[in-house]
C-alpha cells in the first residue's frame, strides 16, 4: 500500500500506521477472530488509548493460528508481546515476560513467560513456554521451560501451574 500525502503528512502517517497496525486482522477475514480474542484486542486498545490516548498497534504476527490440540483443525493464538502502546514501550511486557493467550475448545487461557514454541510430538503437540525460574520452584534468573498438552478439555502442565 502506498499513500502520497504532502500537504499533511503527520495525518497521512497516523493514517498509513493504523492501517498497518490492523492488517493482521484483516488478513484474517476468511476467518474472523472470535469474540473472546476480540475483546482481549478492544481491551488492549482501549487500555492503551487511557494512558496518554495511546494507539495499539498489532504486528501481523500476534495472532496465529497453530494446531494446540492435535485434532487437526486450527486453534488460535494472540501473543501480546507482539502488541505495543504508542505511550508505553513496556506496557505488554515486563522483565517477567508477556502474556500469550490460547484459545482452544472454546477456552481461554493466558500463559505468561518469555515466549512459546510449538513441538510436535508422537503423543500430539506440545507447547513450550519460556519461564523465569520462579516458577518451577527455582530462582528467577535460573532458566526454566513449562511444558503444556491440551488434554480432556483443559491444559495439563508440567511442571504443575500454581
Amino acid at each position: 500500500m502506498r499513500l502520497l500525502c504532502l500537504p499533511n503528512l503527520i495525518a497521512c502517517s497516523l493514517i498509513a500506521c493504523s492501517l498497518a497496525a490492523f492488517a493482521p486482522l484483516a488478513a484474517l477475514a476468511d476467518d474472523p477472530l472470535p469474540k473472546l480474542l476480540q475483546d482481549r484486542l478492544d481491551t488492549a486498545a482501549a487500555d492503551c488509548k487511557g494512558l496518554d490516548n495511546g494507539m495499539l498497534s498489532v504486528a501481523p504476527e500476534a495472532v496465529s493460528r497453530p494446531d494446540l490440540d492435535g485434532d487437526g483443525a486450527p486453534d488460535w493464538a494472540l501473543d501480546e508481546s507482539r502488541l505495543q502502546c504508542s505511550t508505553s514501550a513496556s506496557y505488554f511486557c515486563g522483565s517477567g515476560g508477556c502474556t500469550t493467550v490460547f484459545l482452544v475448545a472454546g477456552t481461554l487461557t493466558e500463559v505468561f513467560g518469555h515466549g512459546w514454541q510449538l513441538v510436535q510430538t508422537q503423543a500430539g503437540p506440545v507447547v513450550l513456554s519460556f519461564n523465569g525460574g520462579v516458577d518451577c520452584g527455582l530462582a528467577q534468573y535460573e532458566r526454566c521451560v513449562r511444558a503444556l498438552v491440551w488434554g480432556d478439555g483443559r491444559w495439563n502442565t508440567q511442571p504443575a501451574a500454581d
